[in-house]
């Protein structure tokens, strides 16, 4: 009996602190998270669905473009990232700088040294800007791609649906809800 009772003492005692152990994985896994992840996964099945149910064919012609479309969106985000983390870095270092030049800007003007903390200032700025504007050009490309690449994925649907009209007398209202 006396078994027994430690047995399910020990098991209450885990059972009350598995969820303080992992109590940041139910903060993330609930709230405005969750219900953004339930309503897109909702939308893309109902959307599926429908779209399989009156012209299988248009809903395969943009179906091809969904991983190009998660890719783009992907390298986007990662870029974005890539180039805050920089950002953030660089700016962190100048602000330190600027710091200790506002916090001693008596015996800075005293001595006359601010053009030193200017150079200084500068030369931990000028590396990323550089950087930035390097990039500028492949950010824009990878932005205009995972933006543009919806309207080529509706631009094909409706060419193949169009055709699909044309040329084998489908309805329009079946092609086309």
């Amino acid at each position: 009996m006396q078994d027994c009772l430690e047995r399910q003492l020990v098991f209450k005692g885990l059972e009350s602190s598995i969820p303080k152990r992992n109590s940041s994985f139910y903060f993330q896994a609930t709230g405005q998270r969750i219900g953004t992840i339930l309503n897109s996964c909702s939308t893309v099945v109902i959307a599926l669905s429908t779209s399989f149910y009156f012209e299988w064919r248009v809903t395969l012609v943009a179906l091809c473009f969904s991983p190009l479309i998660i890719i783009a969106f992907y390298l986007e985000q990662k870029i974005i990232a890539k180039e805050t983390q920089g950002h953030y870095k660089s700016l962190q270092n100048s602000t330190k700088i600027a710091v200790e030049a506002i916090n001693g800007i008596r015996t800075l003007a005293s001595l006359g040294s601010e053009s030193t903390f200017h150079k200084r200032y500068m030369d931990e700025i000028v590396p990323y800007q550089k950087l930035a504007q390097r990039n500028t050009h492949f950010r824009g490309l990878v932005y205009g791609l995972s933006r543009s690449l919806m309207f080529y994925a509706y631009a094909a649907s409706l060419y193949f649906g169009a055709q699909l009209i044309r040329k084998e007398g489908l309805e329009y209202s079946k092609v086309f809800i």
